[in-house]
């Protein structure tokens, strides 16, 4: 799998080049923590990690829930939805979920 696009993190949006698995194009779920961290690091959030519950497939509508760890154990939650199917390409939002717990 290759990544055709980097994430831009004003608009909290991503475009991605779909994996190399049959069927549906997906994203990887290291790769889709990796970009997490690199958006809400360019933000200005301290990120300590970022775990994701798998990959998230390429299916418009589609969403994967992640967490964000800040200093001293704050944990966020993400959302990350594909916004746009086109070829082999996704497009994906990613939110914020709300307030960081301890």
């Amino acid at each position: 799998m290759g990544i055709r696009g980097l994430l831009r993190a004003l608009l909290g949006t991503g475009l991605a080049a779909g994996c190399s698995s049959p069927g549906a194009p997906s994203v990887e779920k290291a790769v889709l923590e990796q970009e997490i961290k690199d958006k809400y690091t360019r933000e200005g959030l301290q990120v300590l990690g970022v775990s994701c519950a798998g990959d998230l497939s390429g299916k418009a509508g589609t969403a994967q829930s992640c967490e964000v760890t800040a200093p001293h154990g704050v944990v966020y939650p993400v959302k990350v939805t594909i916004t746009g199917v086109r070829g082999g390409e996704l497009s994906y939002g990613i939110r914020l979920g709300g307030t960081g717990r301890p």
